[in-house]
């Protein structure tokens, strides 16, 4: 047993117990076992079995997890485990645990469960209050699988738990190919090692094993590597640096050195199966281009004017939302792009910094970059009255408190490599956010609350913020 003391009066226990008959262990995650007693040996401590939280997936289908490791739900939440689990949860859907612990003790509940169990409960929230079940295959401990050398079979080795046997089993091999399933194989283990021959070497596979009455005991994804590069270190002399940086602050490093000895395999000739997938790979890569997912731009002036006509596309799709957020937003910018959002009268809102706004257009001169701005708004809005420009500006001095540049169009989110005033001039890229609720909410956020933003109108009478009196008296 583990523990760890959270606050007044929360603790945290981490513990094993071991069960004759894995019986109780099904009764208590169902709710139907009351309390077990645990072996603290200075209190009498009980866990209390949770009757009513859901189950996910409904009616007891397991989750079937192939690599309990890895970065993503369920296998992160999960101590990584040789073999396959099957997974039953029971989520508590009103996060009571939330409510009942202070921040800082359910930080540190997140932080003892993460050394002790490798359970991120500050990552996935949904798990706080939860009780997993987690089953292990009934019949292997793993299975591996490898290409002989002709590439043309397939070999598997099931790893079988003692006194159990895949005998009987029926094994699945599918090709899985960008445009859909390749070759799908279907044989009935009768040996192990299991020789499967394949009609050609796949890009990607999937290997399901089903028991004789049809049911998944295992499934596994993945690829085989072309050739291999291996890296060989050998440890060296402890590196030991104190640095001064320019704040004056003195950092000291202490970093175990290396010597790398590189080997490459040979490259082979490339296979028709190759050529294929690599051609495959083109496609998508140009799919994300035309789907603006995902565009490189090399740099130039043609990739600038590209960069330009693209940016200029995505503003014409506004429907409802329209947002631009340029740290460096200047009034060249307005006038090259915000025009050609298309729809009447939909309020265009555009968020610049203080840092760059205050920036003198010409040294000697009393114009700065934000009275730039503010004209060009109304020469714009004189213009074409159904051209709606409203715009805010981020507070801070020295630096702006958004770095990256973002475009809102509708509910999609962009993310600019650099500012608008040179985008595409240099390679850079642009990106779609795969997470844009979160990132529209923040831009929303600066750009309603009077602490973070206020009225471009506003610039020139804005008295000087906490960092510019700082550096006065300096």
């Amino acid at each position: 047993m583990k523990r760890e003391v959270l606050g007044p009066g929360r603790t945290a226990y981490v513990t094993r117990l071991l069960l004759d008959d894995p019986h109780g262990a099904v009764d208590f995650y169902r709710g139907r076992a009351g309390t077990w007693p645990l072996p603290e040996p200075s209190q009498q401590v009980r866990l209390e079995s949770l009757g009513p939280l859901e189950e996910v997936p409904p009616s007891e289908i397991p989750i079937l997890v192939t690599n309990s490791g890895g970065s993503e739900p369920p296998g992160a939440v999960l101590p990584r485990r040789e073999g396959t689990l099957r997974l039953y949860s029971r989520l508590e859907p009103q996060r009571r645990l939330q409510q009942f612990l202070q921040p800082r003790e359910l930080e540190a509940l997140g932080r003892f469960a993460q050394e002790t169990l490798g359970v991120d409960l500050l990552r996935f929230s949904e798990y706080q209050g939860a009780i997993l079940l987690c089953a292990p295959n009934p019949l292997l401990r793993g299975m591996e699988e490898w290409l002989a050398s002709d590439e043309r079979h397939l070999v598997v080795e099931f790893l079988e738990r003692e006194g159990c046997s895949v005998q009987g089993c029926w094994i699945e091999v599918t090709e899985l190919q960008t445009s859909g399933d390749g070759f799908n194989l279907r044989c009935r283990v009768t040996d192990s090692p299991l020789i499967i021959p394949i009609p050609n070497r796949p890009g990607a596979q999937r290997t399901r094993l089903f028991d004789p009455s049809g049911d998944c005991i295992h499934e596994s994804t993945g690829a085989f590597p072309n050739s291999f590069h291996i890296d060989a270190e050998l440890g060296g002399h402890v590196r030991k640096l104190k640095v001064q940086l320019r704040d004056g602050k003195v950092e000291q490093y202490r970093i175990e050195t290396v010597t790398a000895d590189r080997s490459r395999n040979p490259e082979k000739e490339r296979t028709a199966q190759q050529l294929l997938r690599e051609a495959r790979e083109r496609r998508e890569l140009e799919d994300l281009e035309r789907s603006r997912t995902f565009v490189y731009f090399e740099g130039g002036e043609d990739s600038k004017q590209r960069a330009t006509e693209i940016v200029r596309e995505l503003l014409g799709q506004a429907r409802h939302r329209c947002i631009i957020c340029d740290s460096f937003l200047s009034a060249d910018d307005v006038v090259r792009f915000a025009p050609f959002v298309r729809v009447k009268h939909l309020p265009i809102q555009l968020l610049g910094a203080r840092s760059f706004l205050k920036q003198k257009l010409q040294k000697d001169a009393e114009e700065t970059e934000g009275d730039l701005l503010l004209k060009r708004l109304g020469e714009l809005s004189a213009l074409d009255p159904s051209l709606v420009l409203q715009c805010r500006v981020m507070r801070g001095s020295r630096k702006s408190p958004v770095h990256d540049r973002f475009l809102v169009v509708n509910d999609d989110v962009y993310l600019l490599g650099s500012s608008l005033n040179e985008f595409g001039s240099r390679a850079t890229t642009l990106f779609k956010i795969p997470d844009p609720r979160r990132l529209i909410a923040e831009l929303e956020a600066w750009w309603e609350d009077p602490q973070r933003s206020f009225p471009l109108e506003e610039l020139r009478a804005s008295p000087p913020e906490p960092e510019e009196n700082n550096e006065a008296g300096s």
